[in-house]
């Protein structure tokens, strides 16, 4: 049989090493299809494509021409990213379905790696809803729910944010009933806080209870390291007062998650800390962040370390049944194949923020800032925030549009990073991130290593330990696999 094929040029050549042994791998960038190639499967699969003869039938040559791994002479891998780019919907035009309401910027903590606060000026002062206010949020966003236009998604995410938002709470549970009111016949909403855990007490779990209110609690790690950095502004630790209010949701069956910051004082013991959040609370989801640019004088995130802590920090949670938010959305995007996660933030065209004074923007990072304003409750109605040109140009970010991105291996499984740490870094919101491609490519590395492992079970053979896994990229001493153009 005579067929010249190649390798289209998105596809990576990765070789997988383990006692010895070694296994080729072929990776999709895009569409993360993936096969593992041994013996007479790789060397017929270079038969194929340097001579045009496959010797070896099991190979499923015409699926891996399907799924873009082999294409013929001509082939044109510009022609897929702009087919790509041009029929996903959500690339082209705003989906709202998260809302974030923040009634203050003002927070009871100084935790020293704050990214909002320490990006402030000096004369920054905390900013906080009045009464007139409230009631133009509320309207609008009454509006808002009962706009019939299919930019807004039928279920939404409204979520209370800060500063710290249970300082406002009572605002937050006027508001959550007068939308309950307002959706009743239009959509379906969830309700979700992100709180620093200190100000939990009777009656805001009243509150939570009555709006089934999903939680996001941050806490950073046992008491000496979570203390380190998560301080009041009279400089002392808040562990033990968190700890107190998660037994108090735990005793009221209240389910939450648990936000945790990766820092120098706290890798070393994630793993461990995770089990004891699952044992003690019933702890189901857990998200370790990356740390933002928070200015100069703020800790610095140390990616090599970080990924290498959050890889095992995700191993020990999916060991004991909890699902891991950050690497866990990187292993869902690699194991979804065939489609391509074009983003991982909800700012870029998922999502709008309400400032404390009715100001409408893409992202919360910037909260109290000046920057990226779309408008404002007073002046611009929901139409004018989804047809604004600032929404459909965050809209429009995503690592394919980048021409330095679309030959990265991990492109497919991105998400782009962090628009607001690249302003903060490099002064612009479309620039690389480099700590989240770092991630990334981290990322990818442990799911080829994953999915290997699986492979070898697949085989009736006892898997290894994924840190005695080895894995390079070879793509380019195979350079006569690819059609040189």
């Amino acid at each position: 049989m005579k067929r010249q094929l190649f390798l289209s040029p998105h596809v990576h050549v990765y070789e997988v090493e383990y006692g010895g042994h070694f296994t080729k791998v072929l990776h999709h960038a895009i569409f993360n299809y993936c096969y593992f190639l041994t013996g007479e499967s790789w060397k017929s699969l270079w038969g194929l494509i340097t001579k045009g003869e496959l010797s070896y039938m099991e190979l499923p040559v015409e699926k891996l021409i399907r799924e873009h791994i082999l294409v013929p002479s001509g082939y044109s891998a510009g022609a897929l990213v702009d087919h790509l780019l041009r029929t996903t919907d959500y690339l082209n035009r705003p989906s709202i379905g998260i809302i974030y309401v923040a009634f203050s910027t003002k927070c009871n903590l100084a935790c020293d790696y704050c990214f909002v606060m320490n990006n402030m000026p000096d004369s920054y002062a905390p900013t906080n809803t009045n009464n007139i206010q409230f009631d133009q949020i509320r309207n609008w966003l009454a509006s808002f729910l009962q706009t019939k236009d299919d930019r807004i998604e039928d279920k939404l995410s409204i979520i209370g944010y800060g500063g710290e938002p249970l300082l406002s709470y009572q605002k937050l549970d006027a508001l959550f009933s007068e939308l309950k009111y307002a959706s009743s016949n239009s959509r379906v909403l969830d309700f979700e806080l992100i709180t620093n855990g200190t100000l939990i007490n009777e009656s805001a779990v009243e509150f939570i209870k009555r709006h089934n209110v999903r939680l996001a609690v941050s806490i950073d790690g046992p008491k000496i390291v979570h203390d380190t950095h998560r301080r009041t502004r009279e400089n002392k630790g808040t562990f033990d007062l968190i700890t107190k209010n998660l037994s108090r949701l735990a005793e009221n069956d209240i389910h939450f998650g648990i936000s945790i910051t990766l820092t120098d004082d706290n890798r070393s013991v994630l793993s461990n800390f995770v089990r004891s959040l699952q044992s003690r609370f019933g702890v189901q989801s857990v998200g370790i962040n990356l740390m933002l640019y928070g200015g100069n004088d703020s800790p610095r995130a140390k990616p090599t370390l970080d990924n290498r802590a959050l890889q095992e920090a995700y191993l020990a949670s999916k060991a004991i049944g909890v699902y891991e938010d950050r690497l866990g959305r990187k292993v869902d995007a690699f194991n979804k194949k065939g489609s391509v996660y074009h983003k991982d933030c909800g700012a870029l065209g998922h999502q709008i923020v309400i400032d404390p004074d009715g100001s409408i923007r893409p992202c919360q990072a910037f909260l109290g800032s000046k920057l990226h304003i779309l408008g404002h409750v007073n002046t611009h109605c929901p139409q004018d925030i989804l047809e604004s040109e600032e929404l459909a140009s965050w809209t429009h970010i995503c690592p394919l549009r980048r021409q330095q991105c679309q030959s990265c291996p991990a492109v497919g499984m991105c998400g782009n990073g962090c628009v607001f740490d690249s302003e903060m870094r490099r002064g612009s919101l479309y620039e690389v991130n480099e700590p989240f491609c770092y991630h990334t490519l981290e990322s990818l590395q442990f799911c080829l290593k994953e999915a290997y492992m699986e492979s070898v079970e697949k085989r009736g053979m006892t898997a290894p330990d994924i840190s005695a896994v080895g894995i390079q990229d070879r793509t380019f001493q195979y350079s006569e696999m690819y059609e040189r153009r």
